[in-house]
């Protein structure tokens, strides 16, 4: 969790964090898995286990989506530096999310289902930076969950 909350936006930071331990940076193909809708000006991703898990880890500088832009016109011309971590861990997502409320000082901002997910969000906003925390969490209790950080930066 700290690698991608703590770092934002330095997506340098980022890297330089998964270069240490067991992590294997993913590239070529395969790396096209974990393109976002919106082409990145950067995205990198790593593998790691840990606790008999496999990890996801990705990083990516992006510009706004137009559904992100049409919703919050104020930072459509900003920088999005994004982090997220997917697993399948066998970790309780009630244990998951209380470590997130201890770790943000609040409970999440909304709760509510997408799909199959549901999804736990914060948010944070200066006049420069507008931060998004999701943490997404199968509905069926088994399958990979997400913890994703971005902030939007003013250009």
């Amino acid at each position: 969790m700290v690698l991608c909350l703590r770092q934002l936006p330095s997506l340098d930071d980022i890297a330089k964090a998964a270069g240490f331990g067991e992590f294997a940076e993913i590239t070529g193909d395969e790396l096209a898995a974990y393109r976002p809708a919106a082409p990145p000006e950067e995205l990198r991703a790593w593998r790691f286990h840990d606790s008999g898990a496999e990890f996801i880890l990705t990083a990516i500088k992006t510009k706004p989506d137009e559904r992100f832009r049409a919703a919050t016109p104020e930072f459509a011309r900003s920088t999005n530096f994004a982090c997220s971590l997917a697993s399948a861990a066998s970790e309780p997502p009630a244990a998951v999310l209380a470590a997130l409320v201890r770790l943000l000082g609040r409970a999440p901002s909304e709760t509510s289902v997408e799909g199959t997910m549901q999804v736990h969000a914060w948010r944070e906003r200066t006049d420069k930076h507008l931060s998004l925390v999701h943490y997404y969490v199968p509905a069926e209790g088994s399958g990979r969950s997400i913890l994703s950080a971005s902030t939007f930066v003013r250009n």
